[in-house]
């Protein structure tokens, strides 16, 4: 009933299949817009960083479970990296859902970035350590730029997805990036026919010296990018901070490109203001 739904505590604390528990305790990572993956990621994850501060044994203690928001594969990759011992199936640690606890842990929450605050740096940075430290022995997890040349990384939401904000003319700006970034990689991460496991992801975006795409998910992985890699934005028609505030936070340099994606819709941006941008992105980098 919708009364459940509205009021769980008060109107239906104990009625099977609607409230899981009593578990022995909980950690309370989730945070609002729960299921979508920049907000898991950047948002909750990162608060994982003060239970390592405070009650690292919690981590290690298996009767502890982690409220995510979200238990599939990606945040199974993500617990594991910020040191949960947890797994599909019958290992699962992470918890979705309503959860009674006997005891249950609720560390310091981030700020909304439409208020301008976004995440906190120190949690974002804790975490950006813990998880390049747990990826050191990748070759591509170095910290100097990968041989081979420099990489431009360009994220790309698929318009087959259904998402909202696919570049519709993608090819023309790969085209632009390839004649402005002469004897540069020009990489691809996309989100078809699905997005790479975490470790591949992480180490692409780290590879990269620039990484360019639309405001979406995929920039919560620039967690994992080298500081001094500029940050080019196509902005959505009404900007949302979430990510000029993310890159400056670690310490990414932030390139907006105005255009008029809306955030459920697809849509071309202006070639030449792409160049302009990438032009500035490129003048930062020579002058690192």
């Amino acid at each position: 009933p919708w009364e459940c739904r509205e009021h769980p505590a008060a109107r239906c604390g104990d009625e099977p299949g609607i409230v899981g528990g009593p578990l022995e305790s909980v950690v309370v990572l989730t945070q609002p817009q729960w299921g979508a993956y920049y907000h898991m990621v950047i948002d909750s994850l990162t608060r994982i960083v003060w239970i390592h501060k405070q009650y690292p044994q919690l981590l290690q203690d298996e009767a502890t479970t982690f409220h995510t928001g979200w238990v599939a594969k990606a945040g199974q990759q993500w617990a594991q990296l910020l040191g949960i011992r947890t797994a599909e199936g019958a290992g699962n640690r992470l918890l979705d859902g309503w959860w009674k606890a006997r005891v249950a842990y609720f560390p310091p929450g981030n700020g909304c970035a439409n208020s301008n605050r976004g995440v906190e740096p120190d949690a974002l940075l804790g975490m950006r350590r813990k998880v390049l430290w747990q990826l050191r022995s990748v070759p591509q997890l170095a910290a100097e730029p990968p041989p081979g040349g420099p990489v431009a990384l360009i994220v790309h939401r698929d318009a087959r997805r259904g998402g909202g904000r696919a570049v519709l003319n993608h090819d023309a700006v790969v085209a632009a990036m390839q004649q402005i970034l002469t004897g540069w990689s020009v990489q691809e991460f996309t989100d078809y026919p699905e997005v790479p496991d975490v470790q591949t992801t992480c180490s692409l975006f780290h590879s990269a010296s620039i990484v360019v795409g639309p405001h979406g998910a995929g920039f919560a992985n620039l967690i994992c990018v080298r500081i001094v890699t500029p940050l080019v934005e196509f902005q959505q028609d009404d900007h949302a901070h979430d990510y000029e505030l993310l890159s400056k936070k670690l310490g990414m340099p932030y390139i907006g490109v105005r255009t008029g994606l809306r955030h459920a819709d697809d849509a071309e941006v202006d070639v030449t203001s792409v160049k302009i941008a990438l032009r500035r992105a490129l003048h930062m980098v020579r002058g690192q």
